[in-house]
């Protein structure tokens, strides 16, 4: 078996002429390309009360901007706002498996339901 190599002429660089109109300029930059966020909410529930403590700190553009509150409300707003929650994270995940349901349904003779 013999081994080919294909060799091809150098191509010579050739010059071309720049006029200084041709050239774009970088638009300014705003602050450079970084930026983040960062937020942190704690809610903490005690006897009749509720609390809730916040922090959010952001930079871009060269800024650093802060934003923080504490507060404090009744007991059964902090429970209507879990229930709330909860039942929202149910509805979800069983439209999820509803879903899949079809991938994993039992064939007819093998389902409870026909005793």
């Amino acid at each position: 078996m013999s081994k080919l190599t294909v060799k091809r002429k150098p191509i010579a660089a050739h010059v071309v002429d720049v006029e200084p109109t041709d050239l774009l300029e970088s638009p300014a930059a705003h602050g450079g390309a970084f930026s983040f966020s960062y937020s942190y909410t704690e809610i903490t529930a005690a006897g009749g009360k509720a609390r809730i403590k916040s922090r959010r700190t952001h930079y871009a553009d060269g800024k650093l901007s802060k934003e923080s509150f504490d507060g404090e409300f009744d007991r059964p707003i902090y429970d209507n706002a879990i229930d709330q929650m909860q039942r929202a994270f149910a509805d979800q995940a069983s439209s999820l498996l509803r879903t899949f349901a079809s991938l994993f349904a039992l064939p007819p003779a093998m389902r409870r339901d026909q005793d």
